[in-house]
């Protein structure tokens, strides 16, 4: 199938930046909605609501909420950049493979969490998703290899942040699930858009790689 990368956006620096930046923006904006509004759903839930059986209820309305704002709002906002920067003509491809590779990275993350595989249910997501995404990034971009590698490092490193790195920040009595005191909300969000920053910055600069003309 014949490459329909757009040439013209990489004839010079500040053009590739650009697409950086339009990438980072939207990704942020769609992850930051995908990953609030499900807190909304379980905001105010009393404190025992995420323990033992009483759980099962709360996250799959979370988890749900998840996949369908996440899964869908990133796929549609990154495939706006595609088509806009690099000709990319699959944009509802791209939202399916999304939305795919959210829903299965949830469910892995359920699984391998409770199996006590934390590190891999840190890693393997990224993995999930980026090989769902390659599957249509290779039809438009030239070196579209590297995507699977770039979104699995992207999605450890901001994963590493949010778990290890920004609950440092936070209050010791704010908890992530179910939200209790409430204003724990409000820092778990900013950790979720901080983590979102991270993985956008990263994974803009992959696509900027792998799509660049070949010298």
């Amino acid at each position: 199938m014949p490459v329909q990368t757009n040439d013209q956006n990489f004839a010079d620096p500040l053009a590739r930046w650009k697409i950086w930046l339009a990438w980072v923006t939207v990704t942020v904006f769609a992850a930051g909605i995908g990953g609030v509004t499900p807190d909304l759903l379980v905001l105010g839930l009393a404190p025992n609501a995420f323990k033992g059986d009483n759980a099962v209820g709360p996250l799959l309305i979370w988890g749900g909420g998840v996949v369908v704002v996440l899964g869908i709002g990133l796929g549609c906002g990154q495939a706006w950049v595609l088509a806009q920067y690099l000709g990319c003509k699959h944009g509802g491809r791209w939202v399916g493979a999304s939305f795919a590779g959210t829903t299965v990275s949830a469910v892995v993350i359920v699984i391998m969490g409770s199996w006590g595989f934390t590190t891999a249910s840190a890693i393997v997501p990224g993995l999930i998703l980026g090989f769902t995404q390659w599957l249509v990034l290779r039809r438009s971009a030239r070196s579209a290899q590297w995507w699977i590698a770039g979104t699995s490092i992207a999605w450890w490193v901001s994963v590493l942040f949010v778990t290890r790195v920004y609950p440092s920040f936070a209050p010791a009595s704010s908890v992530i699930f179910p939200f209790y005191p409430l204003d724990s909300a409000v820092y778990w969000a900013g950790g979720w858009i901080i983590g979102s920053l991270i993985f956008a910055i990263i994974t803009g600069l992959v696509l900027v790689y792998v799509a660049k003309p070949r010298a």
